[in-house]
């Protein structure tokens, strides 16, 4: 409905390969030629290198950057430990997309990454009108992540999951109207 008839654009950032190749094909499937997916890393630890350290979970769930067992999460998985590549948004963006268009949606799900993320990419958030944005208590709160996006212009529109450990939250910028994104 956003899209107003249009084709979507955008992209996607996974650093599991599998994963990208899923994203390809369905996005062939549908015909959306300005979506792209990336095989990377973004909200990384280290986000002047070009590459950082990733681990990859037995299943297509829950992979991180951080080694849970190291972390309060819980998770007693099997690791496989992959370099990617680090990727910054803003500038993919403008790569793919100019310096003007605007991001109606940007869903945040990077599996304890979110607070790098947010915090390495400002510039973005300034250009984008709506978050869905999952957060994970062993990496930060929900009250962290809220107060961080109200700094930035966005309020807390709605909580979708808020449970002890994890939760879904959707901001909306205060600066725009709703249905105004591109």
């Amino acid at each position: 409905h956003a899209a107003h008839g249009r084709a979507p654009r955008g992209f996607c950032v996974d650093a599991d390969a599998a994963q990208v190749e899923l994203a390809r094909k369905n996005v062939a499937l549908n015909g959306w030629p300005e979506v792209h997916a990336f095989c990377g890393l973004v909200g990384s630890t280290h986000p002047k290198d070009d590459e950082a350290e990733f681990f990859l979970a037995p299943t297509s769930l829950g992979s991180s950057q951080f080694a849970y067992r190291e972390t309060e999460s819980g998770h007693p998985l099997d690791w496989k430990r992959i370099v990617v590549p680090t990727l910054r948004v803003e500038a993919t963006w403008t790569r793919l997309f100019g310096a003007d268009l605007r991001c109606g949606c940007l869903k945040v799900d990077i599996e304890g990454s979110e607070m790098n993320f947010l915090r390495q990419e400002t510039g973005f958030l300034a250009r984008v009108d709506t978050i869905l944005l999952e957060w994970h208590i062993w990496a930060t709160t929900r009250d962290e992540v809220a107060r961080f996006l109200e700094e930035h212009h966005f309020r807390l529109d709605q909580t979708i999951e808020d449970e002890p450990r994890h939760g879904v939250l959707f901001f909306r910028n205060r600066g725009r109207t709703k249905g105004s994104g591109e």
